[in-house]
């Protein structure tokens, strides 16, 4: 059973105030893009390995496409956004529409789940109805700190050893356990990730800096 190239996308739709301004929507998508870099990502194959990596923020601006239609023909519109594949290799991984209807205006995105889940949907729409309150009302809008992030995630699975070893307190620990420097870059050319790399590193390290490096690579 063959699975439909768009069977991944996520829909959304958030109603907007009628007669909202594209511009202030746009400056709004621009401001998440830079915020979360997972909403910068894209896909691709090289020498047989599938990698990911992260545009710019200035190699990348969210476009908002602009419609006008009957109310009528609005469900039929979603669906056919839904449905509509993707190119992974392309960044962005997500889609939004500004549609203007006789009923009211509405944007709709569309999420292709390597980019985003169920969760993070409702992060992006919570987000952006705070930000977009606050430019329609012409104040600055505070978020939360992001915390852990995508680019985190992305050095944290890396196996670069220069990357790994980036840490500040971390390179502390090892540069204070001769040779465990050499052995970490070993684990993780076997293919471990980050944080198993230092987990079985740190079983070999005595207390109490052994519990500091597990501690720190769940923090990392």
């Amino acid at each position: 059973v063959s699975r439909h190239p768009a069977a991944n996308n996520i829909l959304r739709i958030i109603r907007l105030d009628k007669g909202v301004a594209a511009d202030a929507v746009r400056h709004v998508l621009a401001r998440l893009t830079e915020r979360h870099a997972i909403l910068r990502t894209r896909l691709f194959t090289e020498g047989g390995r599938k990698l990911q990596s992260m545009v710019s923020v200035e190699a990348l601006q969210p476009s908002l496409r602009e419609f006008e239609m009957p109310a009528v023909e609005l469900p039929g519109f979603l669906s056919d956004e839904r449905d509509r594949a993707f190119d992974l290799s392309s960044a962005p991984l997500w889609r939004s529409s500004l549609v203007r209807t006789e009923e009211g205006d509405w944007l709709c995105l569309v999420f292709h789940h390597a980019v985003t889940d169920e969760r993070s949907a409702e992060i992006f729409l919570a987000e952006f109805e705070t930000l977009i309150n606050a430019v329609l009302q012409g104040r600055e809008a505070l978020l939360t700190d992001v915390g852990w992030t995508f680019a985190d995630f992305a050095l944290h699975q890396t196996t670069d050893v220069d990357t790994i070893l980036r840490s500040r307190r971390q390179k502390q620990i090892l540069e204070q356990l001769p040779g465990m420097a050499e052995e970490l870059a070993r684990v993780s050319r076997s293919g471990r990730n980050l944080e198993s790399a230092f987990q079985l590193v740190a079983a070999d390290t005595p207390a109490p800096l052994g519990d500091e490096l597990r501690l720190s690579a769940r923090r990392n």
